[in-house]
């Protein structure tokens, strides 16, 4: 339609649909562009949160491995999912800074890697019901979980094990743990990670 005073045509029907198509388009590209890239940045900031709870972990795991003491009332215990010592370590019991001897048990519960410590001198009057003395979830949607334990062969070398057998004094601990452990980050990138630790007072024995 033409203006007669002005001199210009207005829009017609079928241009305003035309533009209203092609802004729709464009706000739908952006909406999708938008919901790429916010799902890309939870996934990322998934996964950094993953890799900053191992690296706790470890740090924690590497303190109380550095400082495992064999006790023959309190042996060390090693299994598939589950692993216990006495150490010496940071615990909430001794103050922001003290450490004490503990119990320090890491086992897998449902899809949670679990630690506890309990008082070691309760531990040695093996009594029948100890309170723990902190019960934290360290890690969530753990998929699997694998504790190995370091033999030594024959010939020369490593061989890890799921197991550590005691010897029948009931003391000893083995010279290095291998833990592997995949995470569930999100619905599809999981993350895998493996750590070896080197005990320095460890025994060198083979697995028989």
């Amino acid at each position: 339609m033409k203006n007669r005073r002005f001199g210009f045509r207005g829009f017609t029907l079928i241009e305003l649909l035309l533009a209203l198509s092609l802004y729709t388009l464009v706000l739908f590209i952006t909406a999708v562009s938008l919901s790429g890239g916010l799902t890309v940045w939870e996934r990322d900031e998934s996964n950094s949160n993953r890799n900053l709870d191992l690296d706790l972990l470890w740090a924690r795991m590497a303190e109380e491995f550095e400082n495992t003491v064999s006790l023959e009332r309190v042996p060390f215990a090693g299994k598939k999912n589950e692993i216990q010592m006495t150490a010496l370590t940071h615990t909430a019991s001794a103050g922001k800074r003290g450490k004490q001897f503990v119990k320090v048990q890491y086992r897998l519960e449902g899809e949670n890697l679990v630690r506890q410590e309990f008082p070691l001198l309760e531990v040695l009057k093996k009594k029948l019901s100890i309170r723990p003395i902190t019960n934290q979830i360290w890690l969530e949607g753990v998929r699997t979980l694998l504790f190995q334990y370091a033999y030594k062969k024959p010939k020369g070398g490593v061989l890890w094990k799921d197991e550590w057998k005691q010897d029948e004094n009931k003391v000893g601990f083995p010279f290095g743990v291998k833990i592997t452990v995949q995470i569930q980050a999100d619905k599809n990138q999981p993350v895998r990670a493996e750590k070896i630790f080197y005990l320095p007072d460890g025994i060198r024995k083979s697995y028989s």
